[in-house]
């Protein structure tokens, strides 16, 4: 997707069951993803780790996708609700302190 996406819109990719991963780049500028923004899609891994810059995660943002691991960064401020909704593969969160 490239370093210089801030936002990624509600419903960007939602329904998208061919998409399997995402690559935002080395240094990702990503600030917020949007509600449903990757809902029921094949994505399987999302490097929230290189995020840096990510505060929100709006509603149902990952809702039905199968993520085995989550590690959000130190800049999250907001998760909207039902964001990880329904993701049975889910193994392993890490959220920061702050």
């Amino acid at each position: 997707m490239g370093d210089q996406i801030t936002d990624i819109a509600a419903n960007m990719f939602a329904g998208c069951t061919m998409l399997k991963t995402i690559n935002l780049g080395t240094n990702p500028t990503l600030k917020s993803i949007g509600e449903d923004a990757f809902a029921s899609t094949g994505l399987t891994a999302f490097d929230f780790s290189v995020c840096t810059q990510l505060k929100v995660i709006g509603r149902w943002a990952f809702a039905g996708v199968q993520l085995a691991e989550i590690v959000l960064p130190a800049s999250i401020e907001s998760i909207g609700e039902g964001a990880f909704f329904y993701n049975e593969s889910l193994k392993d969160v890490a959220v920061p302190a702050s």
